[in-house]
């Protein structure tokens, strides 16, 4: 009995002092965020907040009426084409605006340009994140001519605008924080303490 009292005690003082030692921030310079600059009307930061204050049928309404998708690349539904509800594709594209590539320089094609100067080059950016996002789902289903008429864009298009764009939003999306991700509420008491993951 004594012994059962000493490890509840114990357990109680380590939650006590544990939850002092562990104040979960979010960390928002290692994020992805909304920039402002992708979408007009968007909705409230959803990797600024915890959960709890995020509402999801309020915000997403508003993240899905940012951006019109359709006719992109010969696509009328953004979920068919990239396999992401609208509202996910358009905080996508608004956190990675600055990554995205609008055209290249007219004087050397190799020269990729990122910098939108009016309504062309954000349709540019929309058309090969749009092909981007398309490409990462349906490859390697389809290939040659087939993921071609797919993703809407000729074969020069794609080596010139959608491979640097895959390149340059792979090394620049951060959509996970690993506090909230290891935030205790996101676990039940049967989660391992050291487990990062669960399938």
């Amino acid at each position: 009995r004594v012994v059962l009292l000493d490890i509840c005690e114990l357990c109680l003082w380590k939650l006590s002092n544990t939850s002092a030692l562990m104040a979960f921030q979010l960390d928002p310079k290692s994020l992805s965020l909304s920039t402002g600059r992708g979408v007009l009307g968007s909705g409230k930061d959803v990797l600024l907040c915890w959960p709890h204050e995020y509402n999801s049928a309020v915000e997403n309404q508003r993240w899905a009426g940012a951006l019109d998708w359709r006719g992109t690349n010969g696509w009328q539904s953004t979920k068919l084409a990239c396999g992401f509800d609208d509202f996910a594709m358009n905080y996508a594209f608004d956190a990675l605006y600055d990554f995205i590539p609008c055209g290249t320089d007219a004087n050397d094609s190799k020269v990729v340009l990122f910098t939108a100067n009016g309504k062309a080059a954000h349709l540019a950016k929309m058309r090969n994140f749009h092909a981007s996002m398309t490409y990462i789902k349906h490859y390697p289903k389809q290939h040659n001519e087939t993921l071609q008429r797919t993703l809407g864009v000729s074969s020069g298009l794609f080596s010139q605008q959608v491979v640097p764009t895959l390149l340059s939003i792979a090394d620049n999306m951060s959509f996970l924080d690993w506090q909230l991700r290891l935030w205790e509420w996101n676990h039940t008491e049967c989660f391992p303490e050291r487990v990062t993951f669960v399938p």
